[in-house]
């Protein structure tokens, strides 16, 4: 259940962070899953989480920027769930991004990956990758 409710909230947050909004994405985020984390761990260190992520989700991966650049903003992505809750298994969400960046941009799977259903997945699976601690 912890899962799905990760995956609904990282979703829906990525989502609406997307083309408007990014507030949502790059402050609200971050916030949830800091007092998250803050909350099961119990140990303050874990404010530190906050401005990580929210320079994280703040660094730029769109259509003008290489595949290099856009890999390395999804790592830096999940790289505080994987230093401070040795999460490893968030470190296929960088790779999962990236595929699916390239085919909402490669016709035809463009019709099927729409943007949107990308923002979803991505932000679903950054959710998911938190709850973990």
């Amino acid at each position: 259940m912890n899962n799905l409710i990760a995956f609904i909230i990282g979703a829906s947050l990525w989502r609406m962070g997307g083309v408007k909004g990014k507030w949502w994405r790059r402050y609200i985020l971050p916030f949830c899953i800091t007092i998250y984390t803050l909350i099961v761990k119990q140990n303050f260190i874990y404010l530190l989480m906050f401005p990580l992520l929210a320079g994280a989700f703040s660094l730029p991966y769109g259509e003008k920027h290489p595949y290099w650049q856009k890999f390395l903003a999804g790592l830096a992505w999940i790289l505080p769930a994987v230093i401070f809750n040795q999460t490893w298994i968030a470190l296929i969400v960088p790779f999962i991004w990236i595929g699916l960046y390239k085919l909402s941009n490669t016709k035809p799977y463009s019709n099927i990956f729409l943007w949107w259903v990308v923002e979803v997945l991505v932000g679903g699976m950054i959710g998911v990758s938190y709850v973990h601690v």
